[in-house]
């Protein structure tokens, strides 16, 4: 059994984090178990937007770096979105490596990434797919649409 002093810390503060999200129990996700480096989530979709109702997948990579290093994370639930690439990668501002802070805790990235669905980054360079951002800004009712049928079709539980 190792000793507490030589767990790693990224380590300890996944267990601590861990701890919180079950203390928390929030009502826009739901953690799945995995690894201490690999954790994956139930994202349910906003009220109101196009994505209500949808269930999705989300995994977490973390590295050995974390937390002053982000995680990789991304849908693995195919979701159509300007700040999620056709591989299921998400852009937000608060995952890459020049703005993440250790502050970001798991619990923020998921609250973070459930307020992106209803309210996604579309400042130039904030977004993966120009096109998605371009009909979002400019034909949102069509945008939605698109989205909701691929919530319907991919996020089903």
């Amino acid at each position: 059994m190792q000793s507490n002093s030589s767990v790693p810390y990224w380590e300890k503060s996944l267990t601590q984090q861990k701890k919180e999200i079950e203390r928390v129990k929030s009502p826009l996700y739901s953690p799945v178990d995995g690894k201490i480096c690999y954790w994956e989530a139930l994202l349910f979709g906003p009220a109101g937007s196009p994505y209500e109702n949808g269930v999705f997948q989300i995994a977490m990579h973390f590295p050995p770096e974390y937390p002053f290093k982000p995680p990789k994370v991304f849908f693995r639930t195919k979701v159509f979105h300007p700040n999620v690439g056709d591989r299921g990668h998400i852009f937000l501002r608060m995952l890459t490596t020049d703005y993440f802070s250790p502050s970001y805790t798991v619990h923020k990235i998921l609250t973070k990434i459930h307020e992106m669905l209803s309210n996604p980054e579309l400042g130039e360079g904030d977004y993966f797919d120009e096109d998605k951002a371009k009909m979002y800004k400019e034909d949102k009712a069509g945008f939605d649409e698109i989205a909701r049928e691929y919530t319907l079709e991919h996020a089903r539980v």
